[in-house]
């Protein structure tokens, strides 16, 4: 490195506005490459705080959030307690909020809805005192009736309700709302999506997710014990809602849970079970929902789709869950009522697969952590061939990381995957048995300064390429996977007992169904 500052490094001798408007233009491989020109340049950038951020914030994979007024000094003094705050899992005082005995909730987009016995929904914005989000909180009584599930997405202020069949109405329907106050949505064409099942009647059982324009729906169907036919239908569909088109319709009888990749793609997370129950296999599709036709097909008739395999399994092996979770959809960017300095980049994403297995009466837990990243690769592979798929060793190992949980991810409250972020609960003995979270971390940009500044301790592991999984007893050969991680741990302040974990970006929300609560801890 030079220090002194040569006729090639005239640059130097604009004015200093100037040198700042044209290094915040550069990304963070560009300004690392600036620091080795000369000392100056590096003082330069190492002391400008508009420079500083754009580098913190891509490291942290965050982009800045241009609805923001702060100043340059404050943004990267709120990034930088934010990011040390999950890292070290120094929270605030966590406050109790009541279940309310309803049927219905969800967690998206920094807020916690509940329904209680009534039917009425129950907001509440989840606060950060870091990011100085304040604590909201309002109710809304429907104006319809027999809805079955519902949606959000705060950033469009938009409520889906979704209601089930009826004899008077044998259409599923999507009802497109305001969020606060109900109002038909400005941006729907129509303020009500149809959609006329097969077989309308019977036990309905829904799962939505929005991404952008686009709502996914699984709706699944679990026959009546009178039917003659009592086979159990998954119809899942994606529509856009603003323009009342229907991208997608297929009949699926594995699929348990799904996530948006894009604002093209959908991952579904299937589970195959045989007649006999004692043959089962996993596996994910990804399909094109823009270029598949909206006629009805099977998932089987998809042309624009690609099978993902798993490892095959060992003999009589029974998986017992599988699901998949991200949160907030890729792509997704805060409303225009949203005041925050920054907010998670559209493609640092972490998508959570959740295994449950049984081999002899013996269970087991796997966690398996897929970044977009991967999943576009796949993508990159698609095409209209029939009965495509990869094997688990052409998209698995190298870019995804499989690891043995010792408890079980909850089938119920999944929002535990936030960002490049997904959080569960761990024991461990300390003298006495405490009770925890644990976070797995995939930001490589992190993983990688982690390395650099040796930050292994006994709450912090840098887990780099993982080990062989030797588990036998479960598949047919070992399995290795390989994305490093970087893995935080922090003591929860209640006594051990049966606990779900999920996470915002702001929040831990421990989930205590013993007690009836939610207990929210703040960042």
């Amino acid at each position: 490195m030079s220090t002194t500052c040569g006729p090639r490094n005239a640059f130097l001798t604009l004015p200093a506005e100037m040198i700042d408007r044209i290094l915040c233009g550069l990304d963070l491989r560009s300004l690392l490459k600036c620091k080795e020109v000369c000392k100056k340049l590096k003082t330069h950038i190492e002391t400008g705080k508009e420079i500083q951020y754009i580098m913190e914030l891509e490291i942290a994979g965050c982009v800045h959030n241009d609805h923001n007024t702060w100043s340059s000094a404050q943004r990267l003094d709120c990034l930088r307690k934010h990011q040390a705050a999950w890292e070290q899992l120094k929270w605030s005082k966590g406050r109790e909020v009541r279940m309310l005995g309803g049927t219905l909730w969800e967690l998206y987009g920094g807020i916690l809805a509940q329904t209680d016995m009534e039917g009425t929904f129950h907001f509440l914005k989840l606060p950060s005192e870091i990011r100085h989000i304040e604590e909201d909180s309002w109710t809304i009584k429907p104006n319809i009736d027999n809805i079955r599930d519902f949606g959000i997405d705060p950033s469009q202020n938009l409520l889906v309700w979704v209601t089930a069949p009826s004899p008077t109405s044998p259409s599923i329907s999507l009802h497109l709302r305001t969020l606060r106050t109900t109002e038909n949505h400005p941006l729907a064409r129509q303020p009500v999506i149809h959609y006329e099942p097969h077989r309308p009647m019977g036990r309905w059982h829904f799962a939505i997710r929005i991404m952008q324009d686009y709502i996914g729906l699984q709706a699944y169907r679990r026959s009546s014990p009178d039917e003659e036919d009592i086979t159990d239908l998954t119809d899942f569909l994606v529509w856009n809602w603003k323009e009342n088109k229907r991208e997608l319709a297929v009949q699926t009888d594995h699929t348990q849970s799904f996530s948006f990749v894009s604002d093209r793609h959908v991952v579904l997370a299937n589970h195959f079970v045989g007649q006999t129950l004692e043959i089962t296999e996993p596996y994910l599709v990804l399909i094109d929902f823009k270029a598949e036709e909206e006629t009805k097909k099977l998932v089987t008739e998809a042309r624009h789709s690609m099978k993902l395999c798993y490892p095959d399994l060992a003999s009589e092996v029974v998986v017992l869950q599988f699901g998949i979770s991200c949160e907030p959809a890729p792509g997704w960017t805060p409303g225009e009522d949203d005041k925050t300095p920054f907010f998670i980049s559209k493609d640092n994403r972490i998508f959570m697969v959740t295994m449950r297995i049984q081999q002899r009466g013996n269970d087991y837990a796997f966690e398996h952590f897929i970044p977009l990243s991967a999943f576009k690769k796949c993508i990159d592979h698609l095409d209209t061939s029939s009965g495509q798929q990869l094997k688990w060793s052409e998209w698995a190992p190298t870019d995804t990381r499989l690891i043995r949980s010792s408890l079980p991810a909850s089938d119920v409250w999944v929002c535990f995957a936030y960002g490049s972020r997904s959080v569960g609960g761990e024991f461990r003995r300390r003298g006495n048995v405490i009770f925890g979270v644990v976070v797995y971390d995939f930001n490589q940009l992190l993983f990688r300064r982690n390395v650099t500044t040796s930050k292994d301790s006994s709450n912090t592991r840098i887990e780099k390429p993982g080990p062989i999984i030797q588990t036998d007893e479960i598949w047919t050969e070992p399995v290795k996977t390989s994305l490093p991680y970087s893995r935080y741990f922090g003591e929860l302040p209640v006594r051990p007992g049966g606990y779900s974990i999920m996470c915002t970006a702001d929040n831990l929300v421990l989930v205590d169904i013993k007690a009836q609560q939610f207990r929210i801890y703040k960042f």
